[in-house]
């Protein structure tokens, strides 16, 4: 099943939560997030990341300081 992109879009909108995504490619650090209102973290595939549907759903997006050389959660 496909993700609803535009009703996702719909309800956030509705109730103010803004989505932050979760990039190893992200130049902010998970503790720059904006910390006011409410908030979705976006997590995508393991070894895709997350999908250009999502990326733009999203207007933050942060990255996990990860020790060793693997960057899965």
């Amino acid at each position: 099943m496909a993700f609803p992109h535009a009703e996702c879009a719909a309800w956030l909108r509705r109730h103010h939560v803004q989505l932050v995504g979760l990039s190893p490619e992200a130049s902010q650090l998970w503790t720059e997030a904006p910390t006011i209102g409410p908030i979705g973290l976006v997590i995508g595939e393991e070894r895709q990341g997350l999908s250009d549907e999502l990326r733009r759903l999203c207007p933050v997006q942060v990255r996990l300081p990860m020790s060793g050389r693997a960057d899965s959660l």
